[in-house]
């Protein structure tokens, strides 16, 4: 059953607001005060993007920002929760 406000084949583009992709990835703390090494991860993966995409000189941010958050693991037993930083992007092509 299809919907009878879509026509089969036709396009649309949608623009959706204070939404960004995001990622997790596990924090360790090693040591620093959490604001100032969620900057320093923000700084380090926007340089090695620039640097990937074959432009090291440029200062292209592609981070929006990086927040501490605490949940479970995905994989395996644990048994409390774990700390993760949400590293949220720019632009979604840069998750894969």
């Amino acid at each position: 059953m299809s919907c009878s406000c879509c026509v089969p084949g036709q396009k649309t583009c949608l623009h959706l607001h204070g939404v960004f992709p995001y990622i997790y990835v596990p924090y360790d703390g090693c040591g620093l005060q959490p604001e100032r090494y969620m900057r320093q991860v923000a700084f380090s993966i926007d340089r090695a993007l620039n640097v990937a995409m074959g432009n090291p000189a440029a200062s292209t941010q592609h981070i929006f920002k990086v927040v501490l958050v605490s949940g479970m693991p995905f994989y395996g037993y644990h048994a409390k929760e774990k700390h993760f930083m949400k590293i949220y992007l720019y632009n979604p092509k840069i998750v894969k």
